[in-house]
């Protein structure tokens, strides 16, 4: 008897995109703890650059439900992130800016291959 296969969902690969981008930027808000200041800047330091990053843990736990949510979330912040970080040059657009733009497609894509009935890889015939 052939074992049934669970079916691969698009939709894991923006996930973990995210949770590589959400790891990304939190070694960035990691390099203030080598500052020299005191505990209590540092500690101020880390939790106002952490303020973007608890956004995307709350975007990533939306997309188990509503993908397409999920999707036009992640790009409404990288539209907000260039705003709020002042993004001017081309190399901090890419490193922080297009893998947000690029997981917010991928969630849209993979919400569309659903909901269109697409047959995903390891589905059964």
């Amino acid at each position: 008897m052939r074992e049934q296969r669970t079916p691969f969902r698009f939709v894991w690969i923006p996930r973990l995109l995210m949770v590589s981008y959400i790891l990304l930027l939190l070694t960035f808000a990691l390099d203030v703890f080598f500052a020299d200041a005191s505990l209590g800047m540092r500690l101020a330091g880390f939790m106002f650059r952490a303020v973007p990053l608890l956004m995307l843990v709350a975007i990533l736990m939306i997309s188990w439900g509503y993908p397409l949510a999920s999707g036009l979330l992640t790009l409404a912040f990288a539209g907000g992130a260039v705003v709020y970080w002042k993004i001017q040059s081309a190399a901090l657009f890419l490193v922080l800016i297009l893998p947000a733009i690029v997981v917010g497609c991928l969630f849209i894509i993979g919400w569309l291959l659903e909901r269109k009935g697409f047959p995903t890889p390891g589905a059964s015939t």
